[in-house]
């Protein structure tokens, strides 16, 4: 950005001096040029799943690099690779993979996957599930606790209203929480508890779900174990989706893109989304907590099926998604276009429309600062993520962090206003004016801005 004089004067340093305007204003007023590149940051964009972002996703894929870079066109277009480039990677696991013995948890699993994760610039969201299938919670607790057989005594299901179900899942939750609340490497925890693949439903079992004051305190056990970190529920929980969302939950809908596939008067997109979602007061939770979508089968069955990619698409938007899981199945070359436009319009993107700052300023002197932002995404950023501006010349760094949060930023503009106190030994000279969002956890620059201009470090 365009730099600055600073001036020492006397007068004991107590004035703020401006040097005399050589045009129209005494300010130097930037309105930075947007750019309308795909921008991967963190928090939003597909994920990928049990996946990292090197990972071929189908035969010919040709991408093999983290680097955004390398992967844009000149129009800003993400280049055919089978599969976008992701902050997030999903994972899932059963009980009796994280609690194989009674007490004895396998966090190196969690562990390695959330390192793996952060190597491929990404980080971990994932779910913990008690049943599918074959029985999967853990033999030891199958030989203590009640339960019951599906599918001819192949499967096996908990008691839920067991005590014992609620203390010794109970654990495994308040466990995890202790080991991975607030943790830098965890993106957000899908709450799975109840029923198959822990997607609070016991379809095809014949055994009913428990009452709803059980679901309500399962909910619970999420909710007061996990303080600091994102929580999403699976719509279609009733009082306890609703409860959830009143608790500051954020949710999650399967079967985006299912437009009939079920039934031929019946689809998840037009019948089940918006009635489960006004019953839950949760079509305003977005402004909060985050909003996660997973597709139904895959974006080639869509295609097959000739369903309108693009009116999928504006339905997640409609309802301000910021995170989509598409399985890692591979993007269908002919509609690749939309899914580059789908990634510039979800979750959030900050453009820096107009900065002003005084000409000159004077060591130890109040600077005003004026910003004009414009989130042209359709969610906010759910993580408080540091506004700092820095001035900067060869020899010299002064940083000031705003107290704007920039949680706030709805889709829209937001002015910020703020004096930035320079420092009394600040030396003299001419100064760049530079700014990032910083991740609270390193540091460090993380959100890529919609705007030209950004240095190698990121500023």
């Amino acid at each position: 950005m365009k730099t600055s004089r600073l001036i020492a004067m006397g007068l004991c340093g107590a004035l703020i001096c401006l040097a005399a305007p050589a045009s129209f204003s005494q300010y130097t007023i930037v309105k930075p040029k947007e750019i309308h590149d795909v921008l991967i940051n963190p928090g939003m964009g597909f994920t990928t799943f049990h996946h990292f972002n090197k990972d071929h996703v189908g035969k010919g894929s040709d991408w093999d690099s983290q680097n955004v870079e390398d992967l844009l066109q000149p129009d800003g277009d993400l280049k055919y690779c089978e599969y976008p480039p992701s902050s997030i990677a999903y994972f899932r696991w059963y009980w009796d993979e994280i609690e194989p013995e009674q007490g004895r948890y396998r966090w190196e699993l969690i562990d390695q996957t959330i390192e793996q994760a952060r190597r491929n610039g990404q980080k971990l969201a994932f779910r913990l599930m008690p049943q599918n299938g074959v029985p999967k919670a853990p033999a030891w607790y199958r030989a203590i606790a009640p339960g019951f057989t599906y599918e001819e005594g192949k499967s096996w299901m908990p008691d839920y209203e067991s005590p014992l179900f609620r203390k010794h899942f109970g654990n495994l939750v308040a466990a995890l929480a202790e080991r991975y609340d607030g943790h830098p490497g965890i993106d957000h925890i899908d709450m799975g508890i109840v029923g198959r693949w822990g997607e609070w439903h016991t379809s095809g079992t014949g055994h009913p779900m428990p009452s709803m004051d059980t679901q309500v305190e399962f909910v619970d056990l999420y909710r007061h174990a996990f303080t600091k970190s994102w929580l999403v529920m699976l719509i279609g929980g009733g009082e306890a989706m609703a409860h959830a969302i009143q608790q500051g939950t954020g949710w999650r809908a399967d079967c985006l893109g299912d437009m009939g596939g079920f039934s031929s008067n019946w689809n998840h997109m037009e019948d089940l989304y918006p009635i489960e979602l006004s019953k839950a007061g949760a079509l305003d939770a977005w402004k909060k907590a985050p909003v996660v979508f997973e597709s139904c089968w895959t974006m080639q069955y869509w295609a097959q099926q000739g369903w309108d990619i693009q009116a999928i698409f504006d339905r997640a938007l409609q309802y301000h998604a910021s995170v989509f899981n598409n399985k890692s199945s591979v993007v269908p070359k002919e509609h690749w276009g939309l899914v580059n436009d789908f990634l510039r319009k979800m979750g959030y993107r900050f453009v820096l429309r107009r900065i002003q700052w005084p000409d000159e300023a004077k060591a130890g002197s109040l600077v005003k600062l004026e910003t004009l932002w414009e989130n042209t995404g359709v969610a906010p950023v759910y993580l408080p993520y540091r506004l700092v501006y820095q001035l900067k010349n060869e020899g010299n760094t002064f940083e000031h962090a705003f107290t704007a949060d920039v949680r706030s930023w709805l889709p829209g503009y937001s002015l910020i206003v703020e004096s930035i106190p320079l420092p009394a030994d600040l030396p003299a000279g001419s100064y760049q004016m530079r700014v990032a969002l910083l991740d609270p956890a390193t540091n460090q620059p993380a959100i890529r801005l919609a705007i030209a201009g950004r240095d190698p470090d990121g500023w």
